[in-house]
């Protein structure tokens, strides 16, 4: 008999254990922030709206930034809070959810009252609508930008394969970063980033260009003259990018001289952007 008992407190224990482990057992957490297009009422407003995405188990969060669907209006945020959330695979996300009133500004916002949300994460891109109760629609499309692209890259004879340019967009413009760059042998692998390009989007493509840029190499502070690069132009076609620049040739403004190997050479890149 007491070994029954002794086997049965065992089973027990062990039973409390497996629960406690499930119990203390963190929710997956994910947080991300997109630039894409916001639409009122199918009427563009921003191109460059930025949205953040928080999931905590099976609840998510959305939050469009800085806010505003017509000119006399000013600029807030809105967060749509208890949202549900499913995976969709690894790396993506379904949100749905119904009658949420959105808080504008960190309050409560019965003007905005949702009748349906749906959302998705696939493949890196967040797409977002809110049907308000009163018929008005908020539509949000991030536009894919973001991200990593593999290629070759070509500064004149000299060619360096799987190169990674990284591309991160802002209201600010768009900053790429050329990671290990070599443009001669002797070159030691470098980080270069161009801040800030001017771009403009479309609905399948995405251009930017820039002139007399000057670059921070290896996450130096202070950009780098040096390095200058008097045009830069590229553009995204569905996966594919494309980037063409020409070097700064002999002195530059500040009186530092552009190394022979840079001075008015050419180099473009093109590559495919790397699943995340």
């Amino acid at each position: 008999m007491k070994k029954i008992n002794f086997l049965s407190l065992l089973a027990l224990l062990a039973m409390f254990a497996s629960c406690a482990e499930e119990g203390d057992k963190m929710p997956e957490l994910y947080s991300n922030t997109f630039v894409g297009a916001l639409s009122y009422n199918n009427k563009l407003v921003n191109d460059y709206a930025e949205c953040r995405l928080d999931v905590e188990g099976a609840v998510a969060a959305v939050t469009l930034y800085e806010v505003a669907f017509s000119p006399m209006m000013p600029p807030v945020d809105i967060t749509i809070s208890g949202l549900d959330c499913r995976k969709n695979d690894e790396k993506g996300y379904i949100i749905s959810g119904t009658g949420i009133i959105p808080t504008v500004g960190g309050k409560e916002y019965a003007d905005y009252e949702c009748e349906t949300v749906e959302g998705a994460l696939r493949d890196g891109v967040f797409t977002f609508t809110m049907n308000l109760t009163d018929g008005r629609s908020i539509v949000y499309n991030d536009n894919g930008v973001r991200g990593s692209y593999k290629g070759r890259l070509v500064f004149g004879d000299f060619v360096t394969e799987d190169v990674l340019v990284d591309i991160d967009l802002s209201k600010l413009g768009v900053t790429l970063v050329i990671n290990d760059a070599k443009f001669a042998e002797s070159m030691p692998p470098t980080d270069i980033t161009l801040p800030n390009l001017l771009c403009t989007m479309g609905g399948d493509y995405f251009t930017f260009a820039g002139e007399n840029i000057d670059p921070y190499i290896n996450n130096i502070d202070a950009p780098m003259p040096a390095f200058r690069f008097a045009s830069i132009t590229g553009g995204l076609s569905g996966k594919q990018l494309r980037l063409d620049a020409v070097m700064a040739e002999g002195e530059v403004a500040s009186g530092i001289t552009v190394p022979q190997y840079l001075a008015g050479q050419v180099f473009t890149f093109e590559g495919v952007k790397v699943a995340e």
